[in-house]
């Protein structure tokens, strides 16, 4: 009857797998999620950065321009 009682107040190795097998799930489900979430954020980052990267280069093609039209008319006031 002891022996019994004793058992009984161990879990059984199914009731462990069991539980090791939902917490591998959920930790597995929580990592995924952050990381889209993450990606998700990069990427935007991303987006936003070429939108300014761009901006920037179309600023100094413009100044770029304005600069060469100077020396030309310089150029020619000055032969």
């Amino acid at each position: 009857m002891k022996d019994r009682i004793e058992r009984t107040y161990q879990k059984k190795p199914s009731h462990l797998l069991k539980r090791s097998m939902i917490g591998f799930v959920v930790t597995t489900l929580f990592s995924a999620i952050a990381c889209s979430v993450l990606i998700t954020h990069y990427t935007s980052l991303n987006q936003n950065l070429s939108r300014q990267i761009e901006k920037y280069e179309d600023q100094i093609d413009y100044l770029e321009y304005q600069n060469d039209e100077m020396l030309l008319k310089n150029n020619q006031k000055n032969p």
